[in-house]
C-alpha cells in the first residue's frame, strides 16, 4: 500500500539527531541564534553589529557542517544506495527548488517556530534524557507536515544534486535559502 506521508515519518525520526549534537554540546544553529540574537539586541545587550557578524558567522559554519555532512554520513557511507532511495532524495529536492518564494517563506514560519521552540526547551531541560525528548517532537512535526527551513534543504537538495536531481541552483537559493 502507497502511504505518502511514510518516507516522512521515516526521516522525521532520525533528523532531529543533528539537533541533539548542537545543544547537547554546545553549538550554534542559526535558527535559534536569530531567536536569541533579536531578544539581546531588542534588550540593548547587543549592538546591530555583534547580531549581524553572530548571524553571518553561524550561518556559514551551518551551512559548512550541512555539506561535511552529505559527505561524511552519505557520500562516503553510501548509506542511499538503492535507486528508490535515491529516486526520493532527487525528487524532494526538485520539489524544494520549485517552491516559490513565498510558499518558502509561509511554511518557514512554523517550522522556525518549531525549532526555536525545540531549542528553547532543550536549552531548558535539566537532565539528557529531557533535552532528547523536547528536541525531538516539534522537529519531527515539522519534518512530517512539509514545512521548509533553509538550513535543512542544505542538506537535502545538495543531496539530491549529488544523485542527479534537475535543480536550478541560482533559483534554488534565491527561492528558499535566502
Amino acid at each position: 500500500e502507497n502511504v505518502p506521508v511514510f518516507p516522512k515519518f521515516l526521516i522525521s525520526i532520525f533528523a532531529p539527531v543533528a539537533m541533539y549534537f548542537i545543544v547537547v554540546f554546545g553549538g550554534e544553529f542559526y535558527s535559534g541564534n536569530c531567536m536569541f540574537m533579536a531578544v539581546g539586541y531588542f534588550k540593548g545587550r547587543l549592538t546591530a553589529l555583534q547580531v549581524l557578524r553572530n548571524w553571518a558567522l553561524c550561518f556559514m559554519t551551518n551551512t559548512a557542517g550541512c555539506l561535511i555532512g552529505i559527505w561524511a554520513f552519505a557520500d562516503i557511507t553510501q548509506v542511499f544506495e538503492t535507486e528508490e532511495q535515491r529516486e526520493f532524495i532527487r525528487n524532494t529536492a526538485e520539489s524544494k527548488e520549485k517552491l516559490g518564494v513565498w510558499i518558502s517563506f509561509i511554511r518557514g514560519i512554523p517550522a522556525n517556530i518549531m525549532i526555536c521552540t525545540s531549542i528553547q526547551m532543550g536549552i531548558s531541560a535539566r537532565d539528557m534524557f529531557g533535552k532528547l525528548i523536547v528536541l525531538h517532537f516539534p522537529l519531527m512535526m515539522y519534518t512530517v507536515c512539509g514545512f521548509e527551513h533553509a538550513l535543512t534543504n542544505m542538506v537535502v537538495v545538495p543531496l539530491g544534486i549529488a544523485y542527479g536531481a534537475n535543480v536550478n541552483i541560482g533559483n534554488w537559493l534565491l527561492t528558499n535559502v535566502l
